[in-house]
């Protein structure tokens, strides 16, 4: 029998075996099979028995890319208690210089992405700090879009249901796999801006809206990175909320967000503030949904793909 380190029972028929003839003992595990396991053997003659019991431990690699535009130097974890917040102990890693990262690891949970100051989009060259972008353990990509795919996944829906919800809001029904979909490797040229657009947008949003939230708090204990992933939360309630809208062009629906956020952390922010930002989103947002290309090296001044890595670096910033 094989039990977790918690003491529970374990299925493990189809990948632990005894040879027969030599008494070797094998373990080949399933992917979500990570972990430290005790695996009881037990000899028997029929009549008398011994048992013995052995530590299994089982490491998993954890490997990806970073992308809101590809993010060298953000901080990637663990998160085992599912907190959304690093915790001692949590495993941990950074991105390197092509916005990849790697670790092994026995623990389980999602995989969250911290932004800082020492975090830069290497394609648009500014530093993006302030995101916090979640992937379930098994995504080869971390990214605005995944940040979502778990914010419903853990309001109750089913992966499946998550996708396919996701899926239809964004107009991305053409992509298999929105975990494993790299907007900078796969696909057509067509359907790498699709996707990359969905999240620009997700992201010109919630910074500027986290922004104007941060800059109205008087206790100063709102930062920026909390109200994004508050944000991303809310913008996860909208999707699974029948007859609303998520469309992040509308003004409307951008100053309902805004609002949401102000009542979340408590705070002031006028209506004519919020306007002007939610105008200034929306402007973005809508350039935005334009790009079809994003390595249109031939486009000229009034194409829509003229210096969309620009477009996507000023999307990144507060709009302020």
């Amino acid at each position: 029998e094989v039990k977790d380190s918690n003491g529970t029972l374990l299925d493990a028929s189809g990948w632990l075996s005894i040879n027969s003839v030599t008494g070797e003992l094998t373990a080949n595990p399933k992917v979500d099979q990570h972990g430290h396991w005790i695996v009881t053997v037990t000899a028997s003659d029929g009549e008398l028995e011994a048992s013995s019991d052995l530590a299994v431990v089982v490491e998993k690699q954890f490997a990806g890319m970073v992308i809101d535009g590809p993010l060298a130097d953000a901080f990637v974890f663990i998160d085992g208690d599912g907190d959304g917040i690093w915790d001692t102990g949590e495993d941990w890693t950074y991105t390197d210089a092509h916005a990849e990262f790697e670790m092994f690891s026995t623990q389980q949970g999602n995989l969250v992405v911290i932004t800082d100051a020492f975090t830069v989009d290497i394609l648009s060259g500014v530093t993006v700090d302030g995101l916090t972008l979640k992937a379930s353990g098994d995504a080869s990509v971390i990214t605005p879009l995944t940040t979502l795919l778990v914010e419903m996944e853990q309001q109750g829906i089913s992966e499946a249901a998550a996708e396919a919800t996701l899926k239809m809001a964004t107009g991305l029904e053409n992509i298999a796999d929105l975990k494993s979909f790299n907007p900078l490797q796969d696909g057509t040229s067509l359907q790498q801006a699709q996707y990359l657009n969905a999240g620009v947008q997700i992201v010109s949003t919630l910074k500027a809206l986290s922004a104007a939230v941060t800059a109205s708090s008087t206790s100063g204990s709102d930062a920026e990175s909390a109200v994004f992933a508050k944000g991303m939360e809310l913008i996860a309630q909208q999707l699974l909320t029948p007859d609303t809208t998520s469309d992040l062009t509308d003004l409307a629906t951008v100053k309902t967000l805004g609002e949401g956020l102000a009542n979340e952390f408590q705070v002031v922010v006028s209506d004519e503030n919020l306007t002007q930002v939610s105008k200034a989103i929306t402007n973005i947002n809508s350039a935005v949904e334009k790009v079809s290309n994003y390595k249109d090296y031939n486009a000229t001044p009034g194409d829509d793909n003229y210096h969309a890595w620009n477009l996507m670096a000023l999307a990144q910033g507060t709009l302020a």
